[in-house]
């Protein structure tokens, strides 16, 4: 399981095409325990940023993956199963190709347990092509999530769902980031950004906004999600990216704590607070030293 050692990082990261740009200095850091949303326009960049984060083409600049020696997980956009095969047995034999040390009992309790976080464990007898899209997405997800992975990383994945299965599938997702992965969803649907702990913006390539989705707002002085898309037709890439790239934000942001770390030392805080009470006796003692303290300087004014 990952760590808050484990981060992926993008600096500098750029892609060029033709000798056309179209990634130019993308920045930034996630730490397990985060789920980041990416979003903008169409044409932004997402779909190459992850196809440079997945190694699926070349760039300039540097990529560190929080697991070097295991593999991305990846949930694409269309959803790529047997539907055929009941949930149980699309699992199990994904298991017995990734996890082949595993035995059958382990393997079995194994595959139970992943059908189980992602809401599929009472369908596991279920031919696939009885599930509806939202339950084939967690299929989806399941497979990936076999191999414990520290990275995951979705392509529109509540893309076709209706706005009460968008927020099950956020919700699923921001469960699955708490267990200590780091996850990135690219997404158009702007209802539930709320459950992410960032977004990074980009358009036209660059990299105009990275912090969380409370400071989007302020940042792009909106009420909601969707009209900073109406704000950022107001300048060029270049200037939005500029903005960021100078502001305290960009820094403050950079210089932000793991959410591991920030957890540890707030309940270490808390312990040391909570480890030394104040005693009635020692209440009292101070009081009545105050009350001497007063006493002698009445005596010398007078």
């Amino acid at each position: 399981m990952a760590n808050s050692h484990h981060y992926l990082e993008a600096r500098r990261l750029a892609v060029s095409i033709d000798g056309h740009h179209v990634l130019s200095d993308i920045n930034f850091r996630l730490y397990p325990g985060e789920m980041c949303a990416l979003i903008g326009p169409s044409g932004a960049g997402k779909s190459t940023l992850i196809k440079s984060l997945l190694g699926m083409i070349s760039c300039d600049g540097h990529i560190r993956l929080p697991d070097p020696g295991q593999p991305t997980a990846y949930v694409p956009q269309d959803d790529h199963l047997h539907l055929g095969l009941s949930v149980e047995q699309e699992l199990d034999f994904a298991c017995q190709l990734r996890l082949p040390q595993l035995s059958r009992p382990r393997r079995q309790a194994h595959v139970k347990k992943i059908a189980c976080d992602v809401g599929l464990g009472e369908r596991l007898s279920l031919p696939i092509r009885r599930l509806s899209g939202g339950q084939r997405k967690r299929v989806s997800i399941a497979l990936e999530l076999l191999t414990q992975p520290a990275l995951l990383i979705l392509d529109e994945p509540t893309s076709g769902l209706d706005p009460g299965m968008d927020t099950q599938m956020m919700q699923l997702f921001a469960r699955i980031a708490a267990s200590e992965r780091i996850l990135l969803v690219a997404t158009h649907n702007m209802q539930n950004l709320e459950c992410c702990q960032l977004l990074l913006l980009m358009m036209q390539g660059r990299m105009v906004w990275f912090g969380s989705p409370a400071e989007a707002l302020t940042w792009f002085d909106v009420d909601t999600f969707e009209q900073i898309f109406i704000r950022l037709q107001q300048h060029s890439a270049s200037e939005h990216a500029l903005r960021y790239r100078q502001s305290e934000q960009a820094r403050a942001v950079a210089r932000r704590l793991p959410p591991g770390i920030l957890r540890q030392r707030q309940q270490s805080s808390a312990g040391t607070i909570s480890s030394k009470p104040i005693s009635r006796s020692e209440a009292k003692a101070t009081s009545a030293a105050e009350i001497l303290r007063r006493l002698r300087d009445q005596h010398r004014s007078s």
